[in-house]
């Protein structure tokens, strides 16, 4: 999917995830990426969307989404063309720390 192959491209332009190598290629000795070894914290599949209430605590900061976010190298947001990920407060809150920390 399209989703997929944008998380595969973030992972290799970033060097995420599991490289093997060096092997032989056209190009030279080269690392190669290993797909579907890096990864990715996706809250929509996660955690259970019909019961965010379960994950959540009266404190923000021991939540199963920012203790993913303290333990990966780098998040990434997907938007769309009217930018909802900004009003919605969750969204903000990770943005927030995945740059601040």
């Amino acid at each position: 999917s399209e989703f997929i192959s944008c998380l595969r491209t973030h992972a290799e332009d970033h060097l995420l995830g599991v490289w093997d190598g060096p092997h032989e290629t056209e190009l030279g000795p080269r690392m190669l990426f290993v797909p579907g070894l890096s990864p990715y914290w996706i809250c929509a599949y996660a955690n259970n969307q019909w019961a965010l209430g379960d994950a959540l605590t009266d404190d923000p900061s021991q939540t199963s989404f920012r203790k993913a976010i303290a333990l990966a190298d780098g998040t990434v947001s997907i938007f769309d063309k009217g930018g909802v990920v900004f009003t919605r407060i969750w969204c903000s809150y990770e943005l927030y720390i995945s740059i601040s920390e």
